[in-house]
């Protein structure tokens, strides 16, 4: 199985990134993209909706929800009512790059889509999630180091 974007059908009206919402390591990681892409005027680019998988209707979306436990998702729409769908590491890319409110962000979701970081990413975020239990530690430290992640609004 690849990363690799696909299209489904939708309605959905604006570019959602979805988390698994069963995850402590997930919605924490979620809280930090968030912030991360929080830009009031957003820059001509579409706000970036940051949701728990326990708010998405995957039926409706045409998405097989178990994707959601191996995969981050991030889903736009598209002019004929089908969605733009990408998973895992690709997924985080896209929604840096199309989203972030920095230049720093943007640049490492354009690096995150590079074909030659695209791979050894896949594996990196896979490896991640195969061991998200094990990651709270990691969270206490970082928070510790940066302070908790900025709770996400709505």
């Amino acid at each position: 199985m690849t990363d690799a974007p696909t299209d489904v059908q939708s309605t959905g009206p604006a570019a959602t990134f979805v988390f698994d919402g069963d995850c402590g390591f997930c919605a924490w990681s979620a809280d930090w993209l968030a912030h991360l892409t929080d830009r009031p005027d957003h820059h001509g680019s579409r706000p970036l909706s940051v949701v728990s998988s326990h708010d998405v209707d995957f039926a409706d979306l045409g998405i097989d929800p178990t994707l959601i436990q191996r995969h981050a998702l991030y889903f736009e729409p598209r002019p004929v009512g089908a969605v733009f769908l990408a998973r895992g590491s690709v997924a985080i890319g896209y929604a840096l790059r199309d989203h972030a409110a920095s230049r720093v962000w943007r640049g490492v979701g354009v690096v995150l889509l590079n074909p030659l970081v695209a791979a050894p990413a896949s594996i990196a975020y896979r490896l991640v999630a195969a061991n998200r239990p094990r990651l709270a530690p990691l969270r206490k430290l970082a928070d510790a180091a940066l302070g908790a992640p900025p709770r996400r609004r709505g």
